[in-house]
């Protein structure tokens, strides 16, 4: 119901505002940019909507992920991957998620990170559902395809990314989802067989962690090194 309230304002706005020239028309746009535009004010509708007091300018909403090993694999499979992931978006603005996980092999191969549909830890993280992929498209270009990280030789990953695709705030927020640390380094949908296309044979699930949302941390993170979106790149 909240969602067709959402979206029959967004309708009213958007006619009024073509009318008055505030929307981008033929002239400065094509359609994705004014279907972006009308995601835009879908997203900040919605946030106003179900949350007030995020929408105010520069405020900043914090959630965080505390990963835990599997507790539903065997004693050989489990792994000792613990730490955590912390995420940030103002308002208008893209998201920043820093890892700070440890557990690792020291320098060993990278893993695949994805940001799964559910948080459902019933059985662990194999009831997490999916990648996280709402415009349903060919894995490699998921939202929640956040790429490949090799630990350091301390076994650590401490990591920042910042702009990336994915919201708090909206219809598409991350909040309630969870994210996933995979055996295998993630193929990013390059292979040939159907496995690549939708999971990146990126295999096990080690560890896992559901998204909350957290109050503003006290002092900054340390360590991390800042990257953009690297859904194509390895760390």
């Amino acid at each position: 119901m909240m969602g067709r309230v959402c979206l029959w304002i967004v309708f009213c706005v958007s006619i009024s505002e073509f009318v008055s020239g505030q929307i981008p028309g033929e002239e400065t746009s094509n359609c994705t940019e004014q279907i972006r535009w009308i995601h835009d004010k879908v997203t900040s509708l919605w946030s106003a909507l179900l949350h007030p007091s995020w929408t105010q300018p520069g405020r900043l909403v914090h959630a965080v992920c505390n990963v835990k090993p599997d507790p539903f694999l065997s004693a050989q499979q489990r792994s000792d991957i613990t730490g955590r992931i912390s995420l940030s978006q103002e308002q208008g603005g893209g998201l920043s998620l820093s890892f700070s996980l440890s557990g690792f092999a020291p320098g060993g191969a990278a893993h695949g990170i994805h940001i799964h549909e559910l948080g459902d830890l019933g059985g662990g993280c194999n009831t997490l559902g999916g990648h996280f992929n709402p415009h349903s498209t060919r894995h490699g270009s998921h939202i929640g395809d956040l790429g490949n990280f090799r630990p350091d030789s301390e076994g650590k990953i401490l990591q920042r990314l910042s702009d990336l695709h994915l919201v708090l705030l909206g219809p598409e927020s991350v909040l309630g989802r969870s994210i996933v640390i995979h055996e295998h380094e993630d193929d990013l949908g390059l292979s040939q067989d159907a496995g690549s296309h939708v999971h990146g044979n990126a295999g096990r699930r080690l560890a896992c962690c559901v998204i909350g949302i957290a109050a503003a941390p006290r002092v900054s993170e340390g360590g991390e090194q800042t990257h953009t979106h690297p859904t194509h790149h390895q760390h």
